[in-house]
């Protein structure tokens, strides 16, 4: 499979495949989820964010249900390799202050966005991420044409449309994790 970076300075580099370690399907789309929530709440490429995926995970043999990384959600795995464990990143901004720490590093930029979700029929897999992302994970084949769109909303952020997108399904409301 090729990646490739959507950035135009960069649009040379390619990859043969998005994960250097082994996965099943299931760690694949574990991954997957993984990558949609840093594209969707960080400032990052799709090219990005499999970089950053890549470097934490790359000592892996095997990504599978079996591996502690399925301790966290990809919501956790997002910031962590976003933030970096060691800027607490899950400490409130009055506890930030209190322990002298110094800010994070900004989340993406509010904007009206479309978010749409692809869901597989029949099953309970699906991508929710924003309009722009879909074409690139079609071209870099992390999602593929059993994948239907049947949703969409358009929100300031990646936290409201996934209030919208639980509220659409019947789930319990969101709750971003810190």
């Amino acid at each position: 499979m090729v990646i490739r970076n959507r950035k135009k300075k960069n649009r040379d580099l390619v990859m043969i495949k998005p994960w250097i370690f082994e996965t099943n399907k299931t760690g694949f789309d574990f991954c997957r989820s993984t990558l949609i929530e840093l594209i969707s709440r960080f400032p990052l490429t799709q090219f990005e964010g499999i970089h950053l995926i890549n470097s934490r995970w790359g000592h892996l043999s095997l990504l599978d249900e079996d591996e502690i990384t399925y301790h966290e959600s990809p919501e956790f795995w997002a910031k962590d390799f976003y933030w970096g464990t060691d800027t607490f990143w899950w400490k409130s901004e009055d506890e930030r202050i209190l322990m002298n720490l110094s800010p994070l590093k900004p989340k993406r930029d509010d904007k009206e966005t479309i978010y749409e979700l692809w869901e597989v029929p029949s099953k309970e897999e699906y991508i929710f991420v924003n309009r722009e992302e879909i074409n690139d994970l079609f071209t870099n084949h992390l999602i593929n044409n059993v994948f239907e769109k049947t949703w969409c909303t358009t929100k300031y952020n990646y936290n409201e449309a996934l209030r919208d997108l639980y509220k659409y399904k019947g789930w319990i409301e969101y709750k971003e994790i810190c």
